[in-house]
């Protein structure tokens, strides 16, 4: 069983707010109040890259688990300034965070950023994104295995559902892998309800957002909150 900051993640689903550095105090507070499990924090959303800025903004959640984020562009994210910078960032803030979130395909700075979060006894998510579909099954357990050969703690995949089919397929990869700790998103409309069922399935965390979505088909906190709560008796026991 991992454990990421005072969360252990046991198979009761976690709920991963994602904030930038626009969020104001009292969502966090009564977001904490309400339940909330784990902040990602998307430090590629942030207003400056300043690091003095972004630590400022980090320590701001030095009382919650936190997850760091700094999302290429080509990923989803808002991060397109040189690689060799945002190792930099991500090596300043690794001692602020309880994990960190990078991408597969970020190889050149993969092994570094890896090793770094390793060494200060972080975890470290490498993540996949897929925004035009869902990769065959073959090809989900490639991605698995190459993130777990770089030295993945979790792996984290989303991929765009256009049909049930492709929600049968990530269903079935996470049910196949759910003693390998991962995380599957169905992004999308289509996807929407991965993002309730999917931890009874296997996957260790899901998704919430404040404000504008980080991701196509993100459910608003309080109503994952509401939806989990119904579907998931053990969670208001957590």
């Amino acid at each position: 069983m991992i454990k990421l900051g005072s969360i252990k993640l046991d198979g009761t689903p976690k709920i991963v707010l994602s904030l930038n550095d626009a969020a104001p105090p009292d969502l966090i507070h009564e977001a904490r109040q309400s339940g909330l499990d784990l902040i990602e924090l998307r430090i590629d959303q942030y207003s400056s890259f300043d690091s003095t800025h972004v630590l400022r903004e980090v320590a701001r959640f030095k009382e919650c688990s936190t997850i760091a984020t700094i999302r290429l562009k080509s990923e989803g994210g808002a991060w397109s300034l040189p690689e060799p910078e945002r190792l930099s960032l991500f090596k300043k803030i690794i001692p602020e965070v309880n994990a960190l979130d990078i991408e597969l395909s970020a190889e050149t700075i993969l092994a570094d950023v890896v090793q770094a979060a390793h060494a200060a006894k972080k975890i470290v998510i490498i993540s996949y994104h897929d925004f035009d579909g869902t990769p065959t099954l073959n090809k989900l357990n490639g991605i698995l295995d190459k993130a777990k050969s770089f030295g993945a703690d979790i792996v984290k995949i989303a991929a765009m559902a256009t049909k049930p089919e492709d929600i049968q397929i990530l269903a079935g990869f996470t049910i196949a892998n759910a003693k390998k700790n991962v995380v599957t998103i169905a992004m999308g409309s289509e996807g929407a309800l991965s993002r309730v069922f999917f931890p009874a399935l296997g996957s260790l965390l899901t998704y919430a957002r404040v404000g504008q979505p980080t991701a196509p088909g993100q459910l608003g906190y309080s109503e994952l909150l509401l939806l989990i709560r119904k579907f998931y008796p053990k969670f208001n026991q957590a």
